[in-house]
Parts: C-alpha cells; sequence; structure tokens
C-alpha cells in the first residue's frame, strides 16, 4: 500500500499546464510584436484553458498531498509540485486580471514569462533527483509508538 502511495508525480500534472501556460506566452508574444488582435484572442483562449487546468492540477496534487505518507520523498515532492504550480496559476491569473485592465500587453507579458520561469523552475526542481534519503524502520505514527508503550497493571500493589 505505501508503495502505491509513494509513486511519481504524474508527469500529465506538470507538462499538460506548462505547455498550456508556454502556448498561452508565445501567443501573447505574438500580439505584442505583430500588433494583430487576433493572437490577443488566441492567448486569452489558450490562458483560460491553461487556468481551467492549472486549477484542475491544483486540485489533484492537493489531494496527492494530503494521502501521501508524512515524511516521505513523494510528500515532499507533491508539496514542492503545488508550490510551483500554484505561484505558476496565480502569476498567470494576475496577468488575465490586468488583461482586462488596458494596462498594455508589455508587463502583462513579463509577469507571464515570470510566472512560466518559476514553473519551469519548480518542474526541474522536482524532476531532478536529490538526495537520498534515509529509510525509516517501521511506522513512526502515534498509534504506532502508544501501541509499543507497556501496559501498566490497572490492579497494581504497592
Amino acid at each position: 500500500m505505501q508503495r502505491v502511495l509513494e509513486r511519481g508525480l504524474n508527469p500529465l500534472l506538470s507538462l499538460f499546464p506548462l505547455s498550456l501556460f508556454a502556448v498561452a506566452v508565445l501567443a501573447d508574444l505574438g500580439a505584442l510584436m505583430s500588433g494583430l488582435a487576433s493572437f490577443g484572442d488566441i492567448a486569452g483562449g489558450v490562458l483560460a484553458a491553461a487556468l481551467l487546468v492549472g486549477l484542475v492540477t491544483l486540485t489533484v496534487l492537493f489531494v496527492d498531498y494530503t494521502t501521501t505518507p508524512v515524511g516521505s520523498v513523494a510528500h515532499r515532492l507533491r508539496g514542492l509540485a503545488s508550490a510551483y504550480m500554484t505561484g505558476m496559476v496565480a502569476g498567470f491569473s494576475l496577468a488575465w486580471y490586468l488583461r482586462g485592465d488596458s494596462l498594455g500587453s508589455g508587463p502583462v507579458l513579463l509577469l507571464e514569462l515570470l510566472s512560466f520561469v518559476g514553473g519551469v523552475l519548480g518542474y526541474l526542481a522536482v524532476r531532478t533527483p536529490g538526495p537520498v534519503p534515509v529509510e525509516r524502520r517501521g511506522d513512526m505514527s502515534w498509534l504506532a509508538v502508544t501501541g509499543e508503550l507497556t501496559e501498566v497493571p490497572a490492579h497494581s500493589h504497592r
């Protein structure tokens, strides 16, 4: 059961949202360079889909995070993946909000680029193997510790 809970992070949870956000950044860059409104419309549609996929991914990562054993490598990786995905979705959500504020596409594109670079760095941190953790012997949960305590007899005589 523990091996099932400590499985690796599904690439679909990280690569699919990352790819959609990359397409949104490229479409915004195309809109900025060409001045065509159609690129801006495409970027808006892709960004809406990327934000929706990002929110679903955050939900799945949260469920995965809460079901993995505490202190395990999988738990730490799920936490890191949730953190970088949250930062990326929050940055792109702010860019979505600023897009309608007629701020101009330059600052919005810069915010999107920063959010995307943060997402790529987080993805690389999750995929890069870290130090090998020391395996625990036995379960250190509260029930395991209290179960190993010696029982005091109910009728002790002095």
